[in-house]
C-alpha cells in the first residue's frame, strides 16, 4: 500500500498523459474525416466534370457539388479522338486553351487546382480521376448534341453501376 501511495502522482500523470493521447488521437482521426462508428463521418469528394462550361459563375453542376461534398475536385477531360469527325479545329483549340488558363486562373484564386486529364474517352478520363480522387459523386452540366447526350447517359450508367452518385444539371 505504501508502493502505491509513494507513486500515486506518477500514476496519476501517467493516467492523464493516456487520456490526453487518446483525446489526442480522436481529435486527429475527426479532423481527417475518419468514421468512428457513427460519431464521425468520412470527407466525402465530389468531381465537377467541366466541359464546355468553363465558368464558376451561374454553373448548377459546381453549385450541387459544392453543397454535397467536403472536398471538389475540378476537372477537364480533353478526349478529341472520341469526338471523331466533330473534333475541334485550331480556332476552336485556341479558345478552349485560353478558356481552360481563366478557368485554372479562377480556381487557384479560391483555392482549388484545375486537373485536366488527357484520355481516349470521357470514361476513362472520369475513371481514373474517381480512382485517384475516392470521389463518390460526379457533376456536370449537360450537353445536347444526340451523340453526346448518348455518351452522358451510357457514363451514368456506368457509373452508378459502380455505386458512383452521377447528377447532370441544365448548362
Amino acid at each position: 500500500m505504501t508502493l502505491i501511495w509513494d507513486t500515486r502522482f506518477s500514476l496519476f500523470t501517467a493516467v492523464l498523459a493516456g487520456l490526453g493521447r487518446a483525446s489526442a488521437e480522436v481529435g486527429a482521426v475527426m479532423i481527417v474525416g475518419g468514421n468512428i462508428d457513427g460519431v464521425t463521418r468520412a470527407m466525402t469528394t465530389a468531381i465537377v466534370w467541366f466541359r464546355r462550361d468553363l465558368r464558376l459563375a451561374d454553373n448548377a453542376a459546381l453549385a450541387h457539388a459544392l453543397a454535397s461534398a467536403d472536398r471538389v475536385v475540378p476537372l477537364y477531360i480533353h478526349a478529341p479522338d472520341e469526338l471523331g469527325a466533330w473534333a475541334p479545329g485550331a480556332a476552336s483549340n485556341w479558345w478552349l486553351h485560353g478558356s481552360l488558363a481563366a478557368l485554372a486562373q479562377a480556381l487557384e484564386q479560391r483555392g482549388a487546382r484545375l486537373v485536366i486529364r488527357r484520355a481516349g474517352s470521357a470514361l476513362a478520363g472520369l475513371r481514373a480521376a474517381i480512382k485517384d480522387s475516392g470521389a463518390t459523386l460526379v457533376c456536370w452540366n449537360r450537353l445536347y448534341e444526340p451523340a453526346e447526350a448518348a455518351r452522358d447517359s451510357a457514363i451514368t450508367s456506368v457509373l452508378v453501376a459502380a455505386g458512383i452518385e452521377a447528377a447532370s444539371f441544365a448548362g
